[in-house]
């Protein structure tokens, strides 16, 4: 009997802890700014081209549309990402979109939702600014929990991410530059 009254105390501690913690963080919500070394225009088509996902966002593995219009306030999509062994299935509908300005997106899945935006500043010649604003909530007192135990890591996921981006972004934008200059030498 001492041992049930031991377990029983030890899920109702638990239980309350949980329920403290998802009262005083019912979401998190931060920021990242990235300086990327190409247009803005360049910058932003590369975001916008869905194709370009897996070399930018670990374990990426497709994304489908599911209604809407493709690239278009209202699209929905259906995307796959692997995360340790398993897939996890997110449902990303775009709430407003700007050519070279900025595109905003609500994420969801089982556990959470997030709103997310996303920034593009001309911060001098063939140089961008990139800003992400991000906002997440569990869907549950135990998802809100767990998600404000995660929010150092899902920050640095994040960050990781859009540094790959960057990369990704820049290493193209040279790319395309120096095959300019090429066909530019060969037509000298």
């Amino acid at each position: 009997m001492g041992l049930i009254i031991s377990i029983l105390s030890i899920l109702l501690l638990y239980y309350g802890f949980i329920t403290m913690w998802s009262r005083f963080f019912p979401s998190i919500s931060y920021t990242n700014e990235w300086k990327i070394n190409a247009p803005i225009d360049f910058t932003y088509s590369a975001f916008m081209n869905f194709n370009n996902r897996p070399y930018w966002m670990p374990g990426f593995k497709k994304i489908k549309l599911i209604s809407g219009t493709d690239n278009a306030e209202g699209a929905v999509y259906m995307f796959e990402i692997r995360s340790f062994f398993s897939n996890t299935y997110f449902k990303e509908t775009v709430k407003d979109i700007e050519t070279n300005r900025e595109y905003i997106f609500d994420l969801e899945n089982e556990q959470m939702h997030a709103h997310n935006q996303i920034i593009f500043l001309i911060s001098g010649a063939d140089k961008t600014t990139l800003l992400s604003k991000t906002r997440l909530q569990g869907k549950t007192k135990y998802d809100q929990a767990v998600i404000k135990l995660l929010e150092r890591n899902l920050r640095k996921k994040s960050d990781h991410s859009f540094k790959l981006f960057k990369s990704f972004v820049e290493d193209r934008y040279q790319q395309m530059v120096a095959e300019q200059i090429k066909k530019k030498k060969l037509n000298t």
